[in-house]
């Protein structure tokens, strides 16, 4: 979860450079895209910690090598790679779609889209344990905890 919080901000730089000149200027991605970025990146900021540990993880033994670097130097690394890898996979023509999407998610705060999307990789992980995508045990079998949305976010209380 804390590494889908910190990369998505840029993994929505990509996004938004893939899919601005697909879309209309009234499109949510291009009006609005811009500041979800900036609102995902101000709340992202401190899950580095876990984004981190998750790198370091899916690394294998390359992993030793990234928790010895200094932060300061992994941060654009891990930004870039996931960005590239994930941003840069949408085709122009999926951009209409993808705007709609991002315009019904973007009243929830980041911790819930965080959730959505580990959820969607772990379901997308079936029952093989050996999978990256599932990289804690112990939450396997129990239900993510739900953020609170603030009193900007627009999202309805979690039950």
């Amino acid at each position: 979860k804390g590494l889908i919080q910190f990369a998505l901000p840029d993994i929505l730089t990509s996004v938004i450079g893939t899919c601005k000149p697909s879309l209309a200027p009234s499109a949510f991605l291009v009006r609005s895209g811009p500041d979800l970025v900036a609102r995902y990146r101000t709340e992202g900021t401190s899950s580095w910690p876990g984004a981190k540990a998750a790198i370091i993880k899916l690394a294998g033994e390359q992993g030793a090598m990234l928790g010895a670097l200094p932060d300061e130097a992994v941060k654009p690394l891990v930004g870039m790679g996931i960005s590239g890898a994930l941003g840069n996979s949408i085709k122009p023509k999926s951009c209409d779609a993808v705007d709609r999407g991002l315009a019904a998610l973007a009243p929830l705060p980041l911790s819930n889209i965080a959730d959505l999307a580990t959820m969607l990789m772990e379901l997308g992980a079936g029952k093989n344990d050996k999978s990256p995508l599932k990289m804690c045990a112990a939450a396997v079998g129990r239900p993510a905890p739900v953020a609170t949305p603030t009193g900007t976010s627009g999202a309805a209380p979690a039950k």
